[in-house]
C-alpha cells in the first residue's frame, strides 16, 4: 500500500471515466438506452473499454509497478461508475458488484501490462555501432 502512487490510479481513472463518457454519449446520440437489454451490451463494452484505458494509462504512468497502478485505477473507475449506478436507483445486486469489480481489476490489470512495457533500445549490432 505504501508503493501506491495515488496520482496514477487518479490520472488513470480519469481517463478511463472520459472514454467511458464520450463512449456512452456517443451511444446515447446513436439512440441506443442502457436499459435495452441488447443495447445494455454495447454501454457494458464502453465500460470495459474505459476500464481498459484506465489500466493502460495507470500501468504507463506507474512503471515498474504497472500491473498493480493499472488494476487500481480500473477499481477506481468501476467504484465511480457504480456509485453513480446506484445514485441513479440501479439496484445490481451484491454478487454481480463483488464480479464487476473482479472483473475490473482483470481488466486494469491487463491495460496495466499493456501500458507498462517498454520498448527496447535497439540492439548496437544492428545500428551500426561497434
Amino acid at each position: 500500500m505504501s508503493r501506491t502512487r495515488w496520482g496514477v490510479v487518479f490520472v488513470g481513472a480519469a481517463a478511463g471515466l472520459g472514454l467511458t463518457a464520450v463512449g456512452a454519449l456517443l451511444l446515447f446520440a446513436a439512440g441506443l438506452r442502457p436499459d435495452r437489454s441488447a443495447e445494455g451490451a454495447a454501454f457494458i463494452f464502453v465500460q470495459f473499454l474505459g476500464q481498459l484505458a484506465a489500466g493502460v494509462v495507470g500501468g504507463r504512468l506507474g512503471h515498474p509497478l504497472a500491473l498493480y497502478h493499472g488494476s487500481q485505477a480500473a477499481l477506481l473507475l468501476f467504484a465511480v461508475s457504480m456509485a453513480v449506478t446506484l445514485a441513479a436507483g440501479g439496484d445490481p445486486g451484491v454478487p454481480t458488484i463483488v464480479f464487476s469489480a473482479v472483473v475490473a481489476v482483470v481488466i486494469g490489470g491487463a491495460g496495466g501490462v499493456l501500458g507498462g512495457m517498454r520498448r527496447r533500445p535497439p540492439d548496437r549490432e544492428a545500428r551500426g555501432d561497434r
